[in-house]
């Protein structure tokens, strides 16, 4: 088992504003864009939206290995493979909605772009490390450090380990 995958069964995610979002009092999925992922495993960014992108990529020594990598839904509860926010790159070439990682040092990497499925990844970082959402000028901030960068085994449909439910945008 990875040194990831073994973290993973110590995620809290406490969230600082999470979006409940519609179905989230009954816990109830539902994907909010009504599009869901079909293809194949094929080397895309655009991949298994809602999955534990390094329990997956641990298990395959040819996929890229991530320092943290997820997805970022508009409600807490959509279902596995249901494609999240559909990132957008603005004017001036900023993203609209960022994932913003300040590592254990205290430097912030540039902000990580949220991609047309909602998933986002960092390569490299020095762990253990401080996340956050931006978009519009709010932000969506996990109150304590990640214990992992496999941000989805956590925030999953229903939340695991005492994660609220997936990573959400601000609202």
């Amino acid at each position: 088992m990875g040194a990831l995958s073994m973290l993973a069964m110590a995620c809290t995610g406490i969230v600082e504003a999470p979006d409940e979002g519609s179905g989230s009092s009954t816990g109830v999925a539902v994907c909010s864009s009504n599009a869901y992922w079909k293809d194949l495993d094929k080397a895309s960014d655009l991949m298994r939206p809602g999955g534990k992108c390094n329990d997956c990529h641990d298990k395959n020594t040819k996929a890229p290995q991530y320092a943290v990598a997820g997805t970022v839904y508009p409600t807490a509860h959509e279902p596995d493979e249901c494609n999240g926010v559909a990132g957008v790159i603005m004017d001036g070439g900023m993203a609209e909605i960022s994932v913003v990682v300040t590592d254990r040092i205290g430097r912030t990497q540039p902000p990580i772009a949220v991609n047309s499925v909602g998933n986002f990844y960092l390569k490299e970082l020095l762990m253990p490390f401080n996340v956050k959402v931006v978009s519009k000028g709010k932000e969506n901030k996990m109150m304590m450090q990640a214990p992992h960068g496999d941000c989805n085994a956590c925030h999953t449909q229903n939340g695991d380990q005492n994660a609220p439910g997936r990573i959400t945008i601000p609202q």
